[in-house]
């Protein structure tokens, strides 16, 4: 807009310094060369546009090709976030799963350990009362003899 209020602005000083030079020069010669001068000038402005044009098509073709690989590997690691929370899924599951196995093992164990000490305590007590039975039976078997000083035997 700049320009082509500049372009006019010439346009008026020329046309104006015509109308003054109008005896030194002739008045068509000045309007061909004004209008040469604005059609160079014009295509100045317009190879310029056209050069902005390009480069600044280039670099949005550019950016569109950057996009494309960013929204290519946006995807990409999208998938691989899906895989990861799949598997995390997967993994949490089975740990839910050996958790629960775990516990009912320990119950288990817990449960067996009470058996065994259960046991242990039978067994001892069992023990005790053979004991005790050996020593009655022991007893009971062998009469009470009367033992003389000269018995050589004795009783173990």
């Amino acid at each position: 807009m700049l320009k082509q209020t500049k372009n006019c602005s010439m346009l008026i000083i020329c046309k104006s310094t015509c109308l003054m030079l109008g005896e030194l020069v002739h008045h068509d010669l000045v309007f061909m060369f004004l209008i040469i001068f604005l059609q160079v000038d014009l295509t100045h402005l317009l190879a310029s546009r056209d050069q902005e044009l390009r480069a600044l098509s280039a670099e949005m073709n550019q950016v569109h090709s950057e996009l494309r690989v960013a929204r290519g590997l946006i995807a990409e690691k999208d998938s691989e976030i899906q895989l990861i929370r799949g598997k995390n899924n997967q993994y949490v599951e089975e740990n839910e799963r050996l958790r629960a196995i775990l516990g009912e093992w320990s119950t288990r164990a817990a449960k067996l350990e009470r058996a065994l000490e259960a046991e242990r305590v039978s067994n001892m007590e069992l023990q005790k009362n053979r004991a005790k039975l050996r020593r009655q039976s022991t007893r009971e078997k062998i009469p009470d003899i009367p033992q003389s000083d000269s018995s050589s035997i004795g009783v173990l």
